[in-house]
């Protein structure tokens, strides 16, 4: 079932690297994929396997937090260091480090991009999405998750001997549960896998969808891009210039930004999924998280 829905075999020599990589740690495209994040409380997903020309089932992010008008308000933008390009963020931060002084080295800190991780999924619940038909019937989402997440599920697909492995396997891979607590510098990730392997096929059938339907995978390399380095230069220079001393274009196009975050904090609570294709005129186009309030959940 796995080559006929066009997935690839996982390479297991990249993902063996991989995990040993984590272990020491301790192109650019436009596109409208449905991105979702984690909520707080206890999610449960099916990640699925490789796809495009990726033999990896995850793909790395980066991001800088930037605030595009001086003040403490930040936005993400997607570094171009992912692509292999220069990226005035980190090149801000090394002259600050490179100056000195305690002040300096913090505010470098700031341009240092943060990194997450792109899963192709399919969810099943959510603490605000109960119904599992519906769920499914949605399709693949794209999750955007932190990079611990991203180990503990390496962990768990590299754990054969622990009767683990093989994650992502449509015919005999298991589901995840993930849990998300706390907030902002004290939020914490549990990710335990369930102790049952099942046929993701077969249970797509049961609830009487077409697989061929629900599970249409997204090119992982095209979620996210960068703006040019020019653009992104203009963003550094304004988030270090006082507000009341821009000018009038600038300005507007700086409400015009927050005017958008607000309307996209504000949707109804239900929905978690975030479209990454929101430009805003001369400023950028930041992609946006934000947590769902806790809703009653079901086993």
């Amino acid at each position: 079932m796995t080559n006929k829905l066009n997935f690839n075999e996982a390479d297991e020599e990249a993902l063996q690297r991989e995990y040993e990589r984590d272990r020491k740690e301790t192109k650019q495209a436009e596109s409208k994929v449905p991105i979702t994040f984690l909520e707080k409380g206890i999610s449960t997903v099916r990640i699925l396997p490789p796809f495009g020309n990726s033999k990896l089932w995850f793909h790395e992010v980066k991001k800088v937090w930037v605030s595009p008008d001086g003040s403490k308000k930040r936005v993400p933008y997607i570094s171009p260091s992912m692509f292999g390009q220069s990226c005035p963020f980190m090149e801000e931060g090394k002259r600050l480090f490179a100056l000195g002084g305690n002040d300096n080295i913090e505010k470098a800190k700031g341009y240092r991009p943060k990194t997450s991780y792109l899963f192709n999924i399919l969810l099943i619940t959510s603490p605000s999405k109960t119904d599992v038909k519906t769920n499914l019937s949605e399709g693949v989402k794209v999750l955007d998750a932190p990079m611990v997440v991203k180990k503990a599920l390496l962990d768990l697909n590299q754990d054969v001997a622990g009767g683990w492995g093989n994650v992502t396997s449509l015919e005999d891979g298991f589901d995840v549960r993930i849990e998300k607590t706390g907030a902002d510098l004290n939020t914490q990730y549990v990710v335990k896998g369930i102790p049952k392997r099942s046929n993701i096929v077969s249970i797509i059938e049961h609830y009487g969808l077409k697989p061929e339907e629900v599970i249409k995978p997204h090119d992982l390399s095209k979620v996210y891009f960068a703006m040019s380095y020019d653009k992104l230069k203009e963003i550094l220079e304004t988030s270090n210039k006082p507000f009341e001393f821009m000018s009038q274009s600038t300005k507007d196009g700086i409400i015009k930004l927050h005017e958008n975050i607000i309307k996209d904090s504000q949707a109804p609570l239900d929905k978690t999924e975030v479209p990454v294709n929101l430009k805003m005129p001369e400023i950028g186009i930041p992609a946006l998280s934000f947590d769902v309030p806790n809703a009653p959940s079901k086993e």
